[in-house]
């Protein structure tokens, strides 16, 4: 016997009495959802901030090579400036004049 669409989300079963796989796989999603909300924060898995103020050098490995795995410190860094030159942009190609193609030629055969 064939149902239509509706009949069948009325009653949640299919004709051969079995549930759909779709409505079991979202009944059981909502069910783990819900089980996360009652939950201690600790158990969420959220990344643990490390204390870089008391870093220090690792130990060193076998080869005798220390391991630097502090970040750098912001005492000893400077603002960045750009520099004051205007940056080059290459002319499409064709847009360029014959001199530019001559140069152009002669640096590319040196």
């Amino acid at each position: 016997m064939l149902y239509r669409r509706e009949e069948k989300k009325k009653s949640g079963k299919t004709s051969a009495g079995k549930f759909e796989r779709r409505d079991v796989l979202l009944g059981l999603g909502g069910l783990y959802g819900a089980t996360t909300f009652g939950t201690k924060q600790s158990s969420l898995a959220l990344p643990v901030s490390p204390d870089i103020s008391n870093c220090t050098d690792a130990r060193e490995t076998p080869n005798g090579v220390p391991i630097n795995c502090c970040p750098p410190s912001a005492a000893g860094s400077s603002d960045y400036t750009p520099s004051a030159r205007e940056v080059y942009t290459r002319m499409p190609a064709h847009t360029v004049s014959h001199d530019y193609v001559k140069k152009y030629s002669s640096a590319i055969a040196k």
